[in-house]
């Protein structure tokens, strides 16, 4: 260990934390005690074009310590030089340094991983040194490849590094993206669970188009079609059966043509324009297949703030007013289901309708107020077959989802966007077949001014 003067002393340049944080408290330890950890230098190469008489070095470990002192106005510090510290190798020291006390964001900590693989290391190498796995350093590193503004505003509002491992599986860019500018906002699980229903969706229909297409022409948008066509029927692709993607008997004879999408319409190329009620009934149709993909993603973002919820003694005024909306909604003779409970408290299926009572116990005595959410919603027989449309499709408010949020709102849950525009009636699925139903109007003034 040896005295260096501070001016001799400089900032690694290649040290991945890019600032120093709040220094006042590190500031008034160091005037009272002094730097009691030695810095960990090296000589900088090329010594600043300086005399071999004043030796200039890069601090390693220590820059806050550094920053610091100079803020208390000390004139030396006490480091110990490290002559054969390879690059590759400070670089590994000053990310262990700053990852354990938690100073550097997941940009910053990939940026350090990308430097030591630019300097020739092997991402086992980067493991023996770090400590970090070799899958871990693999998810750091591909964070670079995102558009750098939206990570850093991701990150600045909280993202974790599981949100990034889990936008990493979509597969398509557009949805990446989306989902990246949603990290950290209440959309977020909402854009993620829409994001892989419709990847689901493009898988399934996969299969659906090579059959319909045996017999059936594909068309982005029905409005789009030359001829006349009749809706003959839709099916989910995500649970269809193989009698519904048959060809009808007349295909021989007929034209047809379908529409991909969660909801498969397919259609029967007419000479005449499609009867009045048809039209009435395919919009029915369309809108409340279109608003079942909101119902059921709504009704999963529920069931997963369940289960994740806290609980805690803080929550537990929230948690009493959520036991008393379900008491007086659903009263005190409907049973509580016993799968659900047990599913999102997490303590395995229940045999029959019997509960583990050992398990449950351990679970109020370590958190009371969690078990009593779970319990209370499991009482709720919440699904997603809650509607916020009647059966003509028309927008109506859902009181008991209304009130039902307002309660999970209480508890912590974030409104998605989504969800919002769904049960406000703003949502766009409420505007499926809004073109067919303008242009059945206008064919029927058509009519009326020709009589």
């Amino acid at each position: 260990m040896i005295h260096i003067p501070i001016q001799s002393l400089h900032h690694h340049p290649d040290n991945p934390r890019q600032g120093f944080g709040d220094l006042t408290e590190l500031t008034a330890s160091i005037e009272k005690n002094g730097v009691l950890q030695n810095l960990t230098v090296v000589p900088m190469a090329g010594n600043m074009g300086r005399p071999e008489t004043d030796p200039q070095y890069f601090v390693v470990i220590g820059n806050r310590r550094l920053e610091a002192a100079k803020k208390a106005k000390l004139a030396v510090l006490p480091c110990t030089v490290q002559k054969d510290m390879s690059h590759a190798d400070q670089i590994a020291a000053m990310l262990m340094e700053n990852m354990q006390r938690n100073d550097l964001t997941i940009y910053e900590q990939a940026q350090g991983f990308q430097l030591m693989l630019d300097l020739g290391e092997s991402e086992k190498a980067i493991s023996e040194k770090t400590g970090f796995s070799k899958a871990t350093i693999k998810r750091r590193v591909k964070l670079l490849e995102y558009d750098q503004d939206e990570l850093m505003k991701a990150v600045k509002r909280g993202a974790r590094l599981e949100d990034f491992a889990g936008i990493d599986k979509l597969e398509s860019p557009e949805r990446r993206v989306k989902a990246l500018e949603a990290v950290g906002t209440a959309n977020f699980n909402s854009v993620m669970m829409a994001a892989k229903d419709a990847e689901k969706v493009d898988k399934a229909m996969v299969k659906v188009r090579e059959r319909l297409s045996l017999f059936a022409k594909e068309v982005e948008n029905r409005y789009d079609y030359p001829k006349p066509l009749n809706w003959i029927k839709h099916f989910d692709v995500l649970n269809c059966k193989d009698d519904e993607l048959s060809a009808p008997d007349d295909a021989a004879d007929s034209e047809y043509v379908f529409t991909p999408g969660r909801h498969v319409s397919l259609y029967k190329v007419g000479d005449d324009e499609p009867v009045d009620h048809t039209e009435k009934n395919r919009r029915r149709e369309l809108i409340r297949a279109a608003e079942s993909e909101i119902a059921e993603r709504a009704y999963k973002l529920r069931r997963q703030f369940i289960a994740e919820f806290p609980g805690g003694k803080n929550l537990a005024a929230p948690v009493n007013s959520f036991i008393f909306y379900v008491i007086s909604s659903r009263g005190y003779m409907s049973p509580m289901d016993p799968k659900v409970f047990s599913e999102l408290l997490g303590i395995g299926s229940p045999k029959g309708k019997k509960i583990n009572a050992d398990k449950v116990d351990d679970e109020i005595t370590k958190n009371p107020e969690r078990v009593l959410a779970v319990a209370a919603y499991a009482k709720l027989a919440d699904s997603e077959s809650k509607r916020c449309s009647d059966w003509n499709g028309e927008h109506c408010t859902n009181n008991d989802l209304v009130a039902l949020y307002d309660q999970l709102t209480k508890l912590g849950h974030e409104i998605s966007d989504e969800e919002r525009e769904w049960m406000s009636g703003e949502h766009e699925c409420f505007k499926s077949g809004e073109h067919a139903e303008s242009e059945q109007v206008a064919s029927d003034d058509q009519s009326d001014e020709e009589q």
